[in-house]
């Protein structure tokens, strides 16, 4: 600015001189102020517009100027979870089927349940919940799948464990992905992803090859 550069001049001229040294203060504190209101008008606007990352380097911003403020630290908190609720969200929605494990299972239950409670809830946020509120209440009912066997072959199913030896067996499971594994003495063990799902045709397993 002109008065910067008319304070810096006159310490050019005779160093330490106590007038030009207060004005440089001065207009550096009126420069700060500027710059924290520039920063904190962007960090509400993109809390408005739930561009949640944004807001929280914007807030980051004025605390790396000055960390005692307040509005700062609400404001950076306030995006942090709106951010990681959207994040945890969409990990969800990405793999629903994980939802077989019963720990997952409860803690997508869990994250629902905080994130319904989450204001203000932006239109992505919104879908977000929608989306795995079915998900939730899909994956929370059980469906039968029937398993054969040869009576022979040790049958482990992954999230339940050891289903034993057994011609046929028939379970109720949530829908989403496990593995069933088939060992037997003398024959190569045998792995087979399924997918549990309404209406899903019987899952046969055995062991054939021999080692």
């Amino acid at each position: 600015t002109v008065a910067k550069q008319a304070f810096e001049r006159a310490l050019k001229l005779e160093a330490g001189n106590p007038i030009a040294i207060g004005g440089l203060e001065q207009v550096s504190d009126r420069v700060d102020l500027a710059e924290l209101g520039r920063l904190k008008q962007e960090a509400v606007s993109a809390e408005e517009a739930a561009q949640w990352q944004l807001a929280v380097e914007k807030y980051t911003a004025v605390l790396q100027r000055d960390a005692n403020l307040q509005f700062a630290k609400e404001g950076r908190q306030r995006a942090s979870v709106q951010r990681r609720t959207q994040v945890l969200l969409g990990n969800i929605i990405a793999s629903p089927d994980k939802l077989s494990s019963p720990k997952l299972f409860d803690q997508a239950r869990d994250i629902l349940a905080a994130a319904e409670l989450l204001q203000p809830r932006g239109e992505m946020l919104d879908q977000q919940i929608t989306a795995v509120a079915l998900l939730v209440k899909t994956y929370s009912t059980p469906v039968d799948v029937t398993f054969r066997s040869d009576n022979q072959t040790q049958i482990t199913l992954s999230s339940v464990g050891r289903l034993g030896t057994f011609e046929e067996k028939r379970l109720s499971l949530r829908p989403g992905a496990y593995t069933v594994i088939g060992s037997r003495d003398g024959c190569r063990d045998v792995r087979t992803n399924i997918v549990v799902k309404p209406q899903m045709q019987p899952i046969d397993i055995r062991c054939n090859e021999k080692l």
